[in-house]
């Protein structure tokens, strides 16, 4: 089942666009993440494609999160509270999500999730990753909720 989940998004991501498809990368530990760098992302979102969620919890988010971000806590997906269903409900399927956290493994985690739910979805890694590629952050200190 899993292979048939993995090739179908394989074939979805192909018919996306041969440049996006050259910016995909598979990788296998235990299962196949398909993932995305932060530039990429950036530029599927300016091109309308992708939704960026930002899956870190409220005291990661406060030291800043990316731009584009929009922002649900992967605790919050994990419990299916209201809040979450509510999010997930408002969220486009006929484009990726593209999903980060700290490093990457919790975004793992919620592409289950959202894969679950039939979103096609990306990992971006971690928050590191998009400071460290110099694009736009915003700060949060006010309640996000």
């Amino acid at each position: 089942m899993k292979n048939v989940v993995s090739f179908l998004s394989i074939i979805f991501l192909a018919t996306v666009g041969s440049d996006f498809w050259q910016l995909a990368e598979a990788q296998v530990a235990n299962e196949t993440i398909v993932s995305i760098k932060p530039i990429e992302a950036q530029k599927m979102i300016h091109q309308n494609k992708a939704v960026l969620v930002d899956v870190r919890e409220r005291t990661e988010i406060i030291k800043g999160m990316a731009d584009e971000a929009q922002w649900m806590p992967l605790s919050r997906m994990e419990n299916d509270d209201l809040m979450y269903i509510d999010f997930v409900n408002r969220l486009p399927k006929d484009k990726i999500i593209i999903l980060y956290c700290a490093s990457g493994k919790r975004a793992q985690k919620a592409q289950k999730k959202l894969e679950n739910r039939g979103f096609q979805t990306l990992n971006m890694g971690g928050y590191t990753d998009w400071v460290q590629a110099k694009l736009p952050i915003k700060k949060n200190d006010h309640d996000l909720y």
